[in-house]
């Protein structure tokens, strides 16, 4: 079967529209995905007290403890860090909620209960 050249265009042309639009739908797809996860845990959470960065630091006192100073220098304490998180410099970026009912034998930072944390 010898299909003109003109027909053999208008097909090649119509199946490089459908594939150029199916992978520009895949990678807007994928963009929204990874992208409304990142901003609904960390951009957009108005039910907490805290989102800020800070370092996870040791504190030799009391027997020792973890608690995290932010970028501006407040000192959080913790109330629930993970071990895999107590690492003494290391960089986090999390939410917690102020818990303001409890006093800590500690007596450093603001006692926190951490909702989501991670490396940065």
């Amino acid at each position: 079967m010898n299909i003109p050249s003109s027909a053999k265009s208008k097909r090649m042309y119509s199946l490089t529209i459908i594939v150029l639009a199916l992978a520009s739908a895949a990678v807007m797809i994928s963009g929204c995905i990874s992208n409304s996860s990142e901003s609904t845990i960390w951009k957009d959470a108005p039910d907490v007290d805290i989102n800020t960065d800070g370092t996870v630091t040791y504190v030799d006192l009391e027997g020792g403890f973890y608690g995290i100073i932010s970028n501006d220098g407040t000192k959080y304490y913790p109330l629930n860090l993970g071990e895999d998180i107590k690492k003494d410099g290391l960089k986090v970026r999390f939410l917690a909620d102020t818990k303001d009912d409890i006093m800590t034998v500690q007596q450093w930072g603001i006692p926190v209960e951490i909702i989501s944390i991670k490396e940065i």
